[in-house]
């Protein structure tokens, strides 16, 4: 499996935790506070399946064999890794969601070719105006678009780590899982 990681210059990240698991991430750098042209680096680094990583992730033990084993279970659907949404917990367990509903880029798998499909969706994409670093909103105009669900894996295997986001400074820094399992 391919494991993308993205990040930025200005942050100051330690991906030390990260690479401690998976050594052989490719890490996609953001050197123009340009968070969407980040992401749209990283998603299309493959025409390969490949699991998005954002650099603020906190990885659940044993992620890669965890996560590898998760991917099996649905290779040809988006697989989100990682939400808030309380329906999740009373759900308790992977399900299927519409497209349009999709949110977060915590932690996603992408079959192969999703990556590039939605960086070249990107180019007509009505979203890019009002929503200059909606990197999610882009993944859900496209699978609405392709009339498609994404799973949404429960547990969740990956956690948000606490802090201010580079991206927007408004958000809350707490936008962690209470019942991430480690």
């Amino acid at each position: 499996m391919k494991y993308v990681l993205m990040t930025t210059a200005f942050g100051n990240r330690d991906l030390s935790g990260i690479l401690a698991q998976i050594p052989n991430a490719f890490i996609v750098t953001d050197y123009h506070h340009d968070p969407m042209g980040n992401f749209l680096n990283a998603i299309s680094f493959t025409d390969e399946p490949f699991v998005l990583l954002e650099d603020d992730a906190e990885l659940c033990n044993d992620f890669c064999s965890r996560i590898e084993a998760a991917i099996q279970t649905h290779p040809d659907q988006i697989i989100n890794f990682f939400s808030l949404r309380k329906k999740d917990y009373e759900m308790g367990e992977p399900f299927a969601v519409r497209g349009g509903a999709y949110l977060g880029n915590v932690c996603v798998y992408f079959p192969a070719g999703y990556g590039v499909a939605i960086a070249d969706f990107y180019k007509d994409w009505s979203g890019k105006v009002e929503n200059p670093t909606g990197n999610d909103l882009l993944v859900a105009d496209w699978l609405k678009s392709k009339r498609l669900k994404y799973i949404q894996w429960f547990p969740h295997l990956v956690n948000h780590k606490v802090g201010k986001s580079l991206i927007d400074p408004r958000r809350s820094s707490q936008r962690t899982d209470k019942n991430f399992e480690k």
